[in-house]
Parts: C-alpha cells; sequence; structure tokens
C-alpha cells in the first residue's frame, strides 16, 4: 500500500500429472521505480508437499532534501502436510534480507540486515464458495514466527490468529466476520500498521507524530517489508495506528441484487452486493491497550528545525470503530469494491472517507 498504483501479471504452469507446479509474478508501479517479483515451485506428488519461493520487493522514496531505496529479498523453503482436506500444517525455513541506502549522499553509509527465520502455520478451512465474495463455514489460520537478525544483534517473535465464519441468514442475506490478533516479542519486534483497507485506490496515509516503520519524513525505515498491515479498518487512513499487538474484528452483511430478482438479468447486474459494514480495531506497544504508557497516547511534538521538543501523553480510547455501506461488482472480470466509511475516534465521528 505505500507504493501506490501498479500492475500485477502472473503466470502458472504444470506437468501434465500437476506434481510439478510452477508460479512466478510482477508487480510494477507508473514511475518503473517501485517493483515486486516473485518465483515458486512446488512439488506435490507425495502426501507432504514441498515450495521453494523467492520475493524480491524494492521501495524508492523522494523528499526535498533526502531520497532512498529499499531492496527487500527473501528465500523459503516450506513443507506442508495435510491432514485431511479441510486442514494443514506448514513449517517454512526462510532468510530475508534488507538493504537501505541513500540516492541522495554516497558518503551516507548502507544500513543492511539478514534475518533467518522460521515460521509454523497452520490451517483449518471447511468454507463453501456459494458466489463470488460470498461464501459459508469457516476459516481459521494460526501461526507462530521467530526471526534472528545474524548481521546486526536483535530478534523478534510473532503470533498471530486470524478466524472467519460466513453464515447464510436467508436466501438474501449473508453474514460475514472476522477477528484477527498478533502479538510480537523481542529486541527488534515489527510493527503492526492498522487502518485503511486492502488495494485502496488513491489510499491516503496518516500524518503521525509518533515513530513508525513508515518514518516521519515520508521516509521508511529499512524493515518496513517485514512489517504488517492490518485491515481493514475502514473510516481511517493507512497507519492511522502502529504498535507491537494489534485487535481487529470486522463484520459484514451482504445482500446479492439477484436474490431480489424475479427474471434473469445482465452477468454485471447478477454480480452486484449491496453491504454493510462495522470494523472495531486497536494497535498498541506495552502491556494493554489500556495503558497511559502505551504508544497510542504518546505524541512527540517539535524537534527537527524546531528548538522545542515535548512529548505529551494522555488518555483516550483506544479502540477505534468505522462503519458504513458499500457495494461490490465483477466489472471486465475484475471484483471492484465500493465503500463509504464513517471513523469513530474517542466519540468523535470523522469525515467520511470513500475506498
Amino acid at each position: 500500500p505505500i507504493r501506490g498504483i501498479g500492475y500485477a501479471y502472473e503466470v502458472k504452469a504444470n506437468d501434465l500429472l500437476e506434481n510439478h507446479l510452477f508460479k512466478a509474478g510482477a508487480f510494477l508501479t507508473a514511475n518503473l521505480r517501485n517493483t515486486d517479483i516473485w518465483g515458486e515451485y512446488s512439488y506435490v506428488a507425495n502426501k507432504l508437499d514441498w515450495t521453494f519461493r523467492y520475493d524480491r520487493k524494492v521501495l524508492s522514496q523522494d523528499t526535498e532534501t533526502d531520497a532512498q531505496k529499499i531492496r527487500f529479498n527473501r528465500f523459503a523453503l516450506t513443507a506442508t502436510y495435510p491432514f485431511n482436506l479441510l486442514s494443514r500444517l506448514s513449517l517454512t525455513g526462510m532468510y530475508s534480507t534488507n538493504r537501505l541506502f541513500s540516492q541522495y549522499s554516497l558518503a551516507s553509509q548502507e544500513d543492511y540486515a539478514g534475518y533467518a527465520g522460521t515460521q509454523l502455520h497452520y490451517v483449518f478451512d471447511n468454507t463453501i464458495a456459494e458466489g463470488e465474495n460470498l461464501r459459508t463455514g469457516m476459516r481459521i489460520s494460526l501461526q507462530a514466527e521467530a526471526h534472528k537478525d545474524l548481521i546486526n544483534t536483535g530478534d523478534f517473535v510473532r503470533l498471530g490468529a486470524d478466524v472467519r465464519y460466513y453464515k447464510k441468514l436467508s436466501n438474501s442475506f449473508y453474514l460475514a466476520t472476522r477477528f484477527s490478533a498478533s502479538h510480537q516479542m523481542g529486541s527488534k519486534t515489527q510493527a503492526a500498521m492498522l487502518g485503511g483497507m486492502e488495494n485502496w485506490l488513491f489510499n491516503k496515509q496518516e500524518t503521525r507524530t509518533q515513530e513508525s516503520p513508515l518514518g516521519l519524513a515520508n521516509l521508511a525505515h529499512r524493515d518496513v517489508f517485514m512489517s504488517q498491515f492490518v485491515a481493514p479498518l475502514r473510516g481511517f487512513a493507512f497507519n492511522k495506528l502502529s504498535g507491537n499487538s494489534h485487535l481487529l474484528l470486522n463484520v459484514e452483511l451482504r445482500l446479492p441484487v439477484k436474490s431480489l430478482l424475479s427474471m434473469e438479468s445482465s452477468s454485471l447486474l447478477n454480480s452486484v452486493q449491496l453491504v454493510g459494514f462495522t470494523d472495531v480495531g486497536t494497535a498498541w506497544s506495552g502491556s494493554s491497550p489500556f495503558a497511559k504508557t502505551n504508544g497510542f497516547n504518546t505524541n512527540l511534538y517539535g524537534g527537527n528545525t524546531n528548538p522545542f521538543r515535548a512529548s505529551v501523553t494522555d488518555y483516550r480510547n483506544p479502540f477505534l470503530v468505522g462503519y458504513g455501506f458499500g457495494a461490490r461488482a465483477t466489472i471486465f472480470g475484475y471484483f471492484v469494491k465500493f465503500d463509504y466509511a464513517f471513523g469513530l475516534e474517542n466519540k468523535e465521528v470523522k469525515s467520511p472517507i470513500s475506498y
């Protein structure tokens, strides 16, 4: 989300028996400077599946006084064991590198880190697709990962959970709920950034007076690609809150328009859905989101060219609430979403935001 609009392309190939699977893809932005490339090979002839994957991401940023580039590379080997058709367990070993260097001054020393890591991931999924964006059933995703910087000192452990439940209430209404949470420990924790919506066109970033992976001067930190972007929390901009932990609850009521029609219509009209939603979430650093000493309640003012610098701590309701309505449709083969949301922060309703 920090690189703006781009074009993504993916190719797939397999042998006749589908024992060997090949995938590759790329993402390119309009300025041709921020790119992703990735490749993946899977061997699935036996019950234990093996996957090797390579990812490379580049972020180039400019300000009036500085310019920098961040390059992220990751090599990962994953073994996946399916218990049955509904659940599986995956174990991944990986090595990630983050390299930040200045494009403004050759005298500036580059900042480099190399993380060796492992991840354990369990998935249970009995959902059944009844149409585009319409499901019934439950999906549970639990994961634990640990990373250690081999170049510098430091490490972190991240625990996460994502639970989704879908229910058909009637021929016209579907209920979709999601709960996600994460917590990190260690000397080099990577923040979870809460706010906004996935694949948001013309997205906005929150102007922060607190330090975050996106930086205070529009220059991101070296390890930004190892951070989490947590969404949706509609009614707010990207990176509204950040911290070592997060909680997020999403509830959507979906109404497919075709269920109200008594006759056949066009494919476009049949794909239209109307939705109402509520999002509730928070992100914090410290023991509890209600502690006055957590990062949510502390703001920094001044500094840089200002000779005065102050740290102000107050108490606010740590939970943000977003609510509103929207529509979904498949247009020229693309699934398109539009949401209109209001944000509720500390008992104050914010101006609406379109997604």
